[in-house]
């Protein structure tokens, strides 16, 4: 489940005891980032979104006032 706090999308690891990755829309960037190692060793280099990413559009693309209001509880 995708959560929200303090400016950041926590998006769970798909690997166990991973921490969830940290997605944000950086202003100075002008582009969505996250800190997964796929993201910073090639995605960061090729302008392209790394799965996080992709989560993080694909929920707010879809997702209903109600549970974009849910998401910051």
């Amino acid at each position: 489940m995708i959560t929200f706090s303090n400016g950041h999308f926590n998006v769970p690891s798909s690997r166990r005891r991973v921490a969830p990755y940290s997605v944000r829309c950086s202003g100075t960037m002008g582009r969505w980032v996250c800190n997964c190692p796929h993201w910073f060793y090639r995605c960061m280099k090729t302008g392209e979104d790394c799965k996080h990413i992709t989560q993080v559009k694909e929920f707010l693309d879809s997702a209903s006032m109600e549970e974009l209001e849910e998401i910051e509880k």
